[in-house]
């Protein structure tokens, strides 16, 4: 791991996993990974966001070596991950995409057939079925499990070999709430009791907010903001998010579009995400007087997700949809 150096204890800083200038195409095609700068602290839990397309799958596959490397620099553990590939990756758990399990085994029986592959003890299945909360499955088959039930086995999978750094993609995708507050709990148990660091990516921003400590988010393949969540939601300050329910948006958002970078929801409404009070009301009054009737105004305080908007919205005013 890499440490930098601050003028005191407390500054020192210390990478599990960093990208340098990493970069991947599929063909002759455009890049989906662009000269990508990521640095993962160590002990944190670090939110891999961006829009559809955006490469962050692309991303992890490189990490884990699921795809091979055409330019840039992977370190993990300090180590170029290209020169010590295998064993890296022992020291890696992850989830890509859904848990692979076999559905006519127990919990316990999937957890064997594991165990054997990772030569590890057989009293650690006990271990990892209890801090994912699926001890009490007994002789239930893994088919009959819950997606939120499945989610956890993939993961107990993933930390059988003990990994201090597990990555995660979309492990909450398509739970219900309470199979998303599980999930989140458990990981923040990971993190913080068995000092586990972990990568998760997730087009989820409202539950990415209430479980990382970190965020890296990436639009076209560049990453376009890295650092802490409290940095990340401080910086939009005492700013709100407005939404005008409204007639003719094509007319506004020749008017406000491009001034204060006005995205277009549907035919009746448009949102700007980064606004003080006095431009809320200075935004209103230009619609106003080129008379667009304004039905209603609806203000928030800025959140993940609003700040994730206002970072890859592009110039045209089109939003990008986010998922994986």
């Amino acid at each position: 791991m890499r440490y930098i150096c601050g003028f005191t204890k407390r500054s020192f800083i210390v990478y599990i996993l960093e990208t340098k200038a990493l970069s991947h195409q599929f063909g002759a095609g455009e890049p989906v990974v662009r000269n990508l700068d990521l640095k993962i602290p160590q002990g944190s839990i670090y939110g891999f966001l961006g829009p559809n397309g955006a490469g962050k799958t692309t991303t992890l596959r490189l990490m884990l070596g699921l795809i091979k490397k055409q330019s840039g620099q992977i370190e993990i553990f300090a180590r170029p991950l290209e020169h010590h590939r295998e064993q890296t990756l022992r020291q890696i758990g992850s989830m890509i995409d859904s848990p692979s399990f076999y559905g006519h085994l127990s919990a316990y029986e999937n957890l064997l057939v594991f165990q054997k592959i990772f030569q590890c003890p057989k009293s650690r299945i006990s271990e990892v079925l209890h801090l994912v909360g699926l001890s009490r499955t007994g002789s239930k088959k893994a088919s009959r499990f819950s997606l939120g039930m499945k989610q956890r086995l993939g993961i107990a999978i993933a930390l059988l070999h003990n990994p201090s750094l597990l990555i995660l993609d979309e492990p909450t995708n398509g739970l219900d709430p309470n199979g998303m507050i599980e999930i989140r709990e458990m990981l923040i148990r990971l993190n913080r009791q068995q000092g586990i660091s972990i990568l998760i990516s997730s087009h989820l921003l409202g539950e990415m907010q209430k479980l990382v400590t970190h965020v890296g988010i990436i639009n076209a393949g560049k990453l376009v903001y890295e650092g802490t969540l409290d940095k990340l939601v401080s910086k939009s300050g005492q700013s709100f998010q407005a939404t005008w329910e409204i007639d003719h948006t094509a007319r506004a958002m020749e008017i406000v579009g491009h001034k204060y970078n006005a995205v277009k929801l549907d035919d009746q409404k448009i949102v700007i995400a980064d606004l003080t009070r006095d431009q809320i009301g200075a935004v209103n009054r230009e619609l106003i007087v080129a008379g667009i009737p304004v039905y209603e105004i609806t203000t928030s305080h800025k959140d993940l997700e609003s700040i994730f908007m206002n970072l890859i919205t592009n110039n045209n005013g089109t939003l990008q949809q986010f998922s994986k």
